[in-house]
């Protein structure tokens, strides 16, 4: 049989299905090998449960880092101290979500529109910076997973707020 009237067949067939009977399409695709679906998505799950697991380690790490960081930025007032701990804790924020830290993403969400959108890059809020940095080492040191109790919240509203006032009145200065 040629491919041409092998092709009109298997369209026939398919055609001819009612949707009042449908047909495993396992029946009509022919298997032509490959990762079984469910051993591939229990691997990924596998695999993502131990990132997740690896993110609190890497959690750690980070907040040591971004306290050798604001140290070294208080005695020598060297601002790319304060542009490493900005890509420490955008990262923070962006894989918080993913592994069960929302909290930390909502606080890195507001630690980074502040330090990206302030017009001097020289002239800042320290006392603010250190906030968020208390508030991610807060959430890390008690593992508040989740979307944190009302308490948590009102903080990071607060922090929120505290970067829209300050921008908000820098832009208008």
């Amino acid at each position: 049989m040629s491919v041409k009237t092998q092709i009109p067949d298997q369209i026939e067939e398919v055609s001819s299905m009612s949707t009042e009977n449908p047909r495993n399409l396992r029946d009509i695709v022919p298997d032509f090998g490959g990762v079984d679906p469910e051993k591939a998505f229990a691997e990924i799950d596998e695999v993502f449960l131990e990132l997740k697991n690896e993110y609190a380690d890497k959690l750690g790490e980070d907040i040591m880092e971004i306290e050798r960081l604001t140290s070294l930025f208080e005695k020598d007032n060297d601002i790319r101290h304060l542009d490493a701990v900005y890509s420490i804790v955008h990262n923070m924020r962006g894989q918080g979500g993913s592994f069960d830290f929302p909290l930390i993403s909502a606080i890195g969400t507001s630690f980074c529109k502040y330090a990206a959108n302030r017009k001097d890059k020289e002239n800042y809020s320290f006392p603010l910076i250190l906030q968020h940095l208390e508030a991610i080492k807060l959430v890390y040191k008690e593992n508040r997973k989740g979307e944190g109790d009302q308490t948590a919240r009102a903080v990071v509203n607060a922090l929120a707020q505290a970067v829209d006032i300050l921008l908000e009145k820098e832009k208008n200065s």
